[in-house]
C-alpha cells in the first residue's frame, strides 16, 4: 500500500539459557528500519538504504524527510514482513482491545507471552540445551568477511559496555529537541548539563 496504516510493530523475543550464558534478546520493528533510526539520519541530514520508505505520493525514497511529509515506512521482507506486522497489530491491538475500528491508528497495545519450560518437562534440560544451541551457532565458521558469528542481543550487549565507558555521541539537532523539551517542561539549561553530566 502507499499510505500508512500501521506502526512499526515491534516484536521482542526472549531465550534464557543455562547458568551465567547470557539470553537470547530479540527486538526489532517489522518495518524495514526502526523509526528512530530513520529520525537519526534525518537529524544527521544523511540519506537511508532503499526499501525503507516511499513518499507521501507512494514513490520509494531514501530522503528521511519524506517519511515526515506524509510519507510511509516499508515492511521488511515484502509480504512476509507484512504478514508479521499485521499479526503483531492483531496480538498488540486487536486481541488486547486498544483498537478503536473507527480510529485508523490504535491506540498503543501490548502483547506478552511467556513459557515456563517445566511445563514442557525439565527445566534444566531445556536450559542446557539453549546454551548447547548457543554455542553451536557461535561456534559456526564465520562468512566471508566476518571474523564471528553471533546471536541476538550480543552486539547490544557489547554496545552498553562501550556506551557505559564512552557515553553516546548526539546529532546537534537531537540534542537541541532535548533542550527544547526540558526547557518546556522547566528545566533549565545548567540542570540539563549537570544530569546529562555535563556539568
Amino acid at each position: 500500500g502507499a499510505e500508512g496504516r500501521m506502526s512499526t510493530n515491534p516484536m521482542t523475543f526472549a531465550a534464557p539459557a543455562a547458568g551465567d550464558d547470557e539470553p537470547m534478546i530479540m527486538d526489532f520493528a517489522t518495518t524495514a528500519s526502526a523509526e528512530g533510526k530513520i529520525r537519526v539520519a534525518r537529524d544527521k541530514g544523511v540519506s537511508i538504504p532503499e526499501g525503507q520508505i516511499l513518499d507521501k505520493d507512494g514513490r520509494p525514497s531514501v530522503d528521511p524527510n519524506d517519511l515526515y511529509a506524509g510519507g510511509v515506512m516499508l515492511p521488511f521482507g515484502a509480504h512476509k514482513g507484512y504478514g508479521f506486522l499485521l499479526m503483531a497489530e492483531i496480538l498488540a491491538s486487536n486481541l488486547t482491545g486498544a483498537v478503536e475500528p473507527e480510529i485508523p491508528i490504535s491506540r498503543l497495545g501490548v502483547f506478552a507471552f511467556a513459557i515456563d519450560p517445566d511445563a514442557f518437562g525439565d527445566g534444566k534440560a531445556y536450559h542446557e540445551a539453549t546454551s548447547a544451541t548457543f554455542g553451536r551457532m557461535r561456534d559456526t565458521r564465520p562468512a566471508e568477511g566476518f571474523s564471528e558469528v553471533l546471536i541476538p542481543g550480543d552486539v547490544e550487549r557489547r554496545s552498553r559496555a562501550e556506551v557505559r565507558a564512552a557515553g553516546i555521541e548526539l546529532p546537534e539537532a537531537t540534542w537541541n529537541d532535548l533542550l527544547a523539551t526540558a526547557e518546556r517542561a522547566g528545566l533549565g539549561r545548567e540542570e540539563i548539563a549537570r544530569v546529562a553530566g555535563l556539568a
